[in-house]
């Protein structure tokens, strides 16, 4: 992770924010009665996509996937899938997780806190709608008009921390 006094670039396993990063937790998903607990953030945003789409058979592979990596896979694998329809509703789902990932530990919630007001980033070289496409260690990585992605996943954690900030 890098930290400047603007900006909190993650990326991987390693970094907190990350949906790699292996920390379990409960979520509710769409069309589910109960709680499923995500052994990452990336397991339960697939778990969400597949709940929108009616694929339980996708969610219950999700869930019980070995890493994030394979629940990623699994999650281009889902019957019934509308790209128009996730596009409407994929940020929505992030946020989403991310509350819950960060409400259920007292631990995650403070470091969270300890850097509000700041812009997160998604420093992936690989992902152009997530992150920024650019990996922390790219220079152009501190010049946002460089930027190579839309950063999804770091404006989701900009809103998440802000809720929590006005949450007091």
């Amino acid at each position: 992770m890098l930290i400047t006094d603007t900006h909190v670039y993650y990326y991987g396993k390693d970094d907190w924010p990350s949906n790699f990063h292996p920390v379990s937790f409960p979520i509710k998903v769409l069309n589910s009665t109960g709680y499923f607990m995500a052994r990452t953030g990336e397991h339960a945003f697939q778990m969400c996509k597949a709940a929108l789409f009616n694929d339980m058979v996708a969610l219950e592979r999700i869930l019980t996937a070995s890493s994030p990596f394979e629940a990623l896979q699994l999650g281009r694998t889902i019957k019934g899938y509308s790209d128009p329809v996730w596009l409407e509703r994929r940020e929505s789902a992030m946020r989403h997780v991310l509350r819950a990932k960060i409400n259920s530990s007292t631990h995650l919630k403070r470091q969270a806190l300890e850097f509000k007001g700041k812009c997160f980033v998604e420093a992936s070289p690989r992902n152009q709608v997530w992150g920024v496409g650019l990996s922390v260690g790219n220079p152009d990585i501190t010049d946002p008009t460089k930027w190579r992605g839309t950063n999804l996943q770091g404006k989701s954690w900009n809103t998440v921390i802000n809720e929590l900030t006005r949450q007091g």
